[in-house]
């Protein structure tokens, strides 16, 4: 009689292990107070292994995807951490299943529920392998952007469609800016963008040889995603806020470019999107490029300003006055449905709403979607003088701005 020594449907299974984690950004970490917020990043944060291979903050990466499921390379869902490091309930939009904090059992409810769009959003996760750092395994990337989800599934129906596998192809996974109009106008992300780069011949090859690669690779399995809580995520390298402000103002900001960036309509068609105005355009202070255009060689001597000295205190009125301009109900509405999920009382934030401007609302609301509720978390209060109010919202509105987000 012949031995047993395989049971069929686990024996024949062979499954990858996790090698790292690829993030798309850091923790910003307030000196002062030690609050910590996600930032996203203009490049891959990687582990030293990779690092030797593609530099410390590589843009593009060489990579290989083991099985041919979308669902298990890129699986997606509506997610909530709540404040822990775990998962709390997941969801497809119309299902979900949430933790009983008692029973310590999944139970099953409707999806979205009252979480939706306050701290539970969509989270996908991607599987991939490096050929040209480590063969052995799969790294995980984890990414909460909207963007990244719509192109790389676009991508994979694409290669699909094109050669019938997207497992075992040479790709280029990179990260590309991109302008995206949010809450607080036009800002510059950074999503996951998949290139083949093939030509007929050998997208022909790759096409005859699916068959026989798929059939290889059937029984291999990748492991399940690892979910932690991205502000709980204790291995993500952490920056302080002002060495991370230096990093910001070193990158070439995008605004510089002459040429509109564009961005896709989900038609197949790019149209241009208005690049927001540089800081030097407000309030009526010359360009850079103003400031550099020729004379006609007259101006070797200051020229005497055309407006009085009553015009001049006409225009520094208006701009206070403008700094003065009380938020929008709209940015009422946002500041509110950000901070609800935080325990902060309603009154304690309708009350410093009544003191900002709308430019601090502005600031203040894009400091919440990175996650840094300090601004309504301090408890001690400090009185300011008039003079000196209108002063700090004056710097406030020279000095403002727009961090971006993951997203």
């Amino acid at each position: 009689m012949q031995p047993f020594v395989q049971i069929r449907g686990l024996s024949n299974k062979r499954r990858l292990p996790r090698l790292g984690k690829i993030r798309l950004g850091v923790k910003v970490r307030n000196p002062s107070t030690g609050n910590e917020h996600p930032a996203e990043t203009s490049y891959f944060v990687v582990p030293p292994e990779v690092a030797k291979i593609y530099g410390e903050k590589p843009t593009a990466l060489d990579i290989m995807f083991p099985v041919n499921d979308p669902g298990r390379v890129f699986p997606q869902a509506l997610k909530w951490y709540g404040s822990g490091r775990g998962l709390k309930c997941i969801g497809n939009g119309e299902t979900a299943m949430r933790l009983n904090d008692k029973t310590r059992d999944m139970e099953q409810r409707e999806c979205p529920c009252e979480h939706f769009n306050h701290d539970c959003g969509p989270r996908a996760c991607l599987q991939i392998m490096l050929p040209k750092v480590n063969m052995g395994g799969v790294y995980q990337i984890d990414s909460g952007s909207w963007n990244s989800m719509v192109d790389l599934n676009s991508y994979f129906d694409y290669l699909m469609a094109l050669i019938g596998r997207f497992a075992m192809v040479q790709l280029t996974l990179r990260r590309e800016p991109k302008q995206i109009q949010g809450p607080t106008g036009l800002k510059t992300h950074y999503p996951l963008k998949l290139e083949l780069t093939a030509t007929q011949e050998e997208v022909d090859q790759l096409l005859r040889s699916s068959t026989a690669i798929l059939e290889r690779i059937q029984c291999w399995q990748i492991p399940l995603p690892e979910e932690v809580n991205p502000a709980k995520d204790d291995s993500a390298i952490v920056v302080l806020e002002d060495d991370w402000q230096k990093t910001r103002d070193d990158v070439a900001s995008p605004q510089a470019s002459s040429t509109p960036p564009t961005e896709s309509n989900g038609n197949g068609h790019t149209q241009q999107t208005q690049a927001p105005l540089s800081h030097d355009c407000i309030a009526g202070e010359p360009t850079n490029a103003s400031a550099n255009m020729p004379q006609n060689n007259i101006a070797t001597q200051p020229r005497p300003s055309s407006a009085s000295p009553k015009q001049a205190t006409t225009k520094k009125t208006s701009r206070n006055a403008a700094n003065k301009v009380k938020p929008t109900p709209k940015q009422r509405e946002y500041i509110l449905q950000l901070t609800a999920s935080q325990n902060i009382s309603k009154e304690k934030v309708e009350a410093q709403i009544a003191t900002m401007t709308k430019s601090q609302a502005s600031a203040i609301i894009t400091q919440l979607q990175s996650e840094d509720y300090s601004a309504f978390q301090s408890t001690d209060t400090e009185e300011v003088s008039p003079v000196e109010n209108e002063r700090q919202e004056t710097d406030q509105q020279e000095t403002e701005t727009a961090y971006k987000e993951e997203f």
